[in-house]
């Protein structure tokens, strides 16, 4: 039998199957709340809208059902590690944005706690992958936000907005990669595994009373790892970029860099563009890494091997495409 609604537009829509991203109405109220960042422009609140969106999609579990019965008989992630991993150049080309707005986006999403991002530094079959990022997901939060029971001022001052975190190397093999994690949470454990050494302490960290303290001790150490440096390549003392401080620490309590190396990399930057880089000073440093260059004498000798065209050549640092290149993204 035909049934008609007796609207023809209404008609023909029943042959769409439309699926995708969900966007639920009371997001545009909660978003729109001037208390959390009112210097945030519509444009941008609705751009977070819309990754928001995106995220939640890829950490809504996928049913796996039995073939016989069509029952449910269990739940799968769509995505392989612990942690979905976007780039800012993967939200530009989804949402047709600028990669500021993008970064925007995400540091107003993480103002309201449901989101966070995390940064980390990969060793994918030997070739070391600098801030890769990831984005976690805070469900508590996501459901505050979500449902209209909630109060508004409840949602903006439930939780301490998230700063984005930094975790050590991991290792992959076999271009498989899995996390074995401190957090006890069930892992897909096959062929190989990714070390992540952060502990729970860190999450608890940042919900207890006391992460004042401890973002205050974290401050403090590496005050003394920057003071190092600056008085290393003889500038004079200012606050650091967050970009300084990130690549930074992690030459130094990462890649575990001398100060011999890191001097040499400052006069090779100098010489080849005339003024201080700390990204130029961490691609030369990256692929002293990725070459197993560990002392100044084997980094000139090396130098002095290469014609300069052959050099540069060797010079590019890795991008998050040589880890995409990985399949890091399950088959759904």
């Amino acid at each position: 039998m035909n049934y008609s609604t007796g609207n023809k537009i209404v008609d023909n829509m029943k042959s769409l199957n439309i699926t995708g991203n969900v966007i639920p109405m009371r997001w545009y109220q909660v978003f729109n709340n001037k208390s959390v960042d009112p210097t945030s422009s519509g444009k941008i609140r609705l751009l977070a809208i819309n990754i928001l969106a995106d995220i939640v999609y890829w950490y809504r579990p996928t049913e796996i059902r039995d073939e016989k019965s069509g029952l449910v008989i269990g739940y799968k992630k769509k995505f392989k590690l612990d942690l979905l991993q976007r780039s800012y150049d993967d939200l530009c080309k989804m949402f047709m944005c600028s990669k500021k707005d993008a970064q925007r986006a995400l540091k107003f999403l993480e103002q309201f706690g449901v989101i966070k991002r995390v940064f980390r530094t990969l060793n994918v079959s030997g070739i070391i992958v600098a801030n890769v990022l990831f984005l976690s997901l805070d469900v508590d939060i996501l459901k505050s936000l979500t449902y209209p029971d909630t109060n508004m001022d409840e949602i903006v001052h439930t939780k301490k907005p998230y700063s984005p975190t930094k975790n050590t190397i991991l290792s992959t093999t076999n271009n498989e990669c899995v996390q074995t994690n401190t957090d006890n949470t069930p892992e897909n454990t096959t062929n190989t595994t990714l070390e992540n050494t952060y502990t729970t302490r860190a999450r608890a960290r940042e919900e207890s009373e006391g992460s004042v303290c401890h973002v205050k001790k974290e401050n403090e150490g590496f005050n003394s790892i920057w003071k190092r440096f600056i008085t290393l390549i003889g500038i004079k003392y200012r606050n650091p970029s967050e970009t300084e401080k990130d690549t930074i620490k992690r030459w130094y309590l990462d890649l575990h860099f001398s100060d011999d190396l890191i001097r040499l990399a400052y006069d090779m930057c100098i010489d080849k563009k005339g003024e201080y880089s700390i990204k130029y000073m961490n691609g030369i440093l990256i692929n002293w890494f990725n070459r197993g260059i560990k002392t100044v004498e084997d980094a000139k000798t090396s130098s002095k091997m290469n014609s300069r065209r052959h050099y540069e050549d060797d010079f590019k640092t890795y991008d998050l495409e040589a880890y995409e290149r990985f399949d890091i993204f399950g088959d759904d």
